[in-house]
């Protein structure tokens, strides 16, 4: 099957396309489907498809890897990775029991520079189009780990960020058909700045609770 994905370079020689560019790339068509579950990823094809060599491939599947989105078995070719819905759950369910303490201990922790760039970040985030759905999951991993990480303790942090990476393009089509989360978003921003631990914890539950239905609707 020809990939449909645009060429990176148009217009510009292959040296000129960045890392992350092809990085992205490969995470839109795993976003968006074009990219299955499960199926195999030719490295040789897509890298004609994007208009790169396979390096820059190769580099970009270490990368996804590392965001739990493709597996890479040793002599075997890359596969996108599939979670079906009790996997899932699991991953919620992990979020619902670490992360109202991160943020509770986050709270508690942070200092003014820590909440400028949650901040920064949620503008970010807010300043996205529709059409730039699928990088909702991306800005949304992002903005929640730097909300965790003031309360220094990186190896739950760490497992935070692994259980949102991995469940981020089914959150991402979550987002596109339900819209963002801009208002709770804002209202955990709110609570670092009101230095209110066990309100951020509870609104941060909730979140994840109201989320959660949808998200593993995801699958299907």
């Amino acid at each position: 099957m020809a990939y449909a994905a645009p060429k990176l370079t148009e217009g510009a020689p292959s040296l000129a396309v960045a890392p992350r560019d092809v990085t992205d790339a490969i995470r839109r068509m795993i976003f968006s489907g074009e990219l299955r579950d499960g199926e195999a990823i030719r490295q040789e094809e897509l890298a004609a498809e994007l208009g790169v060599s396979r390096l820059p491939i190769r580099e970009a599947l270490c990368e996804l890897a590392a965001e739990g989105l493709i597996n890479r078995p040793p002599h075997r070719s890359a596969t996108v990775v599939s979670l079906d819905q009790n996997d899932l759950a699991e991953r919620i369910d992990l979020r619902l029991w670490i992360e109202p303490k991160l943020i509770k201990l986050a709270i508690e922790n942070s200092v003014p520079a820590e909440i400028d760039v949650i901040a920064a970040i949620l503008d970010e985030y807010n300043g996205l189009s529709r059409a730039d759905w699928w990088r909702w999951a991306e800005i949304n991993c992002r903005f929640h780990i730097a909300m965790y990480t003031p309360a220094r303790r990186p190896l739950s942090v760490s497992l935070a960020e692994r259980l949102m990476k991995e469940t981020g393009r089914y959150r991402a089509n979550m987002l596109r058909k339900s819209g963002s989360a801009h208002d709770e978003h804002t209202q955990l921003l709110e609570q670092f700045r009101k230095r209110n631990p066990a309100q951020g914890a509870s609104l941060l539950r909730q979140h994840i609770l109201r989320w959660r239905p949808l998200c593993l609707k995801a699958p299907g």
